[in-house]
C-alpha cells in the first residue's frame, strides 16, 4: 500500500463549506493512498482518534503536566472511550461529535481557552483531516503556539495508521 500525507493550503470551496463560525487557526493535512478505495469518514474518524501509540500517550502526559497549573483540562491520555456507533451528538474520546456521514465527521472539543474541531472529509482515495480553532483568550493563542510543531506531525501519523489500518481491514 502506498500513503502519501502532506499539510496543504486549503482550497476556498473547502473554506467556504466549513462553517464554524470565527476561526483564529486552520489547517489541512491530506493523506492520499492507493489502492483506490472509499473509506467511510465515521470508520476514519473511529480509527483516528482510537490510536494511541506509546510515544503519543508519553506526550500526552507531559503536555498535562505542563497545563495543569492553567486549569486545561487533563483528561487521560490513554482513554478508549471510542464510541462504535458514530453519529451526532455521540462522543469519540474527549470530542463530541457535531454532524457525521460517510464522507464528513465533525468533531469538537471545548476548553477554557480554545474551542476546536477536527473534520474528516473522504473522497475515493483521500482524507482531508482539517483542524479548525477558535482562542477564547489569549492562552488559547500561546497553547497553539507552543503545540503547533507536534500538532501537524500527530495529526499526519494518525491520519496515515488509520488509512493504512482500514485499507488493511477492509
Amino acid at each position: 500500500m502506498k500513503i502519501k500525507v502532506d499539510r496543504i493550503p486549503l482550497q476556498k470551496d473547502k473554506l467556504e463549506a466549513i462553517d464554524l463560525g470565527h476561526v483564529d487557526h486552520i489547517d489541512a493535512i491530506e493523506c492520499v493512498y492507493e489502492p483506490q478505495v472509499q473509506l467511510d469518514a465515521r470508520e476514519v474518524a473511529r480509527a483516528f482518534v482510537g490510536y494511541r501509540p506509546n510515544w503519543f500517550v508519553a506526550l500526552m502526559r507531559l503536555r498535562n503536566i505542563l497545563v495543569r497549573p492553567f486549569g486545561l483540562r487533563t483528561g487521560s491520555s490513554t482513554s478508549s472511550s471510542i464510541s462504535k456507533e458514530v453519529v451526532a451528538g455521540g462522543r469519540l474520546s474527549f470530542f463530541t461529535i457535531e454532524s457525521a456521514s460517510s464522507n464528513k465527521v465533525d468533531l469538537a472539543a471545548e476548553d477554557t481557552h480554545l474551542d476546536s474541531h477536527l473534520i474528516i472529509d473522504t473522497k475515493s482515495n483521500r482524507v482531508l483531516v482539517i483542524t479548525a480553532v477558535h482562542y477564547r483568550n489569549a492562552l488559547g493563542r500561546i497553547y497553539m503556539s507552543c503545540i503547533m510543531p507536534f500538532h501537524v506531525m500527530v495529526v499526519k501519523r494518525f491520519a496515515a495508521h488509520a488509512v493504512a489500518k482500514l485499507c488493511a481491514d477492509p
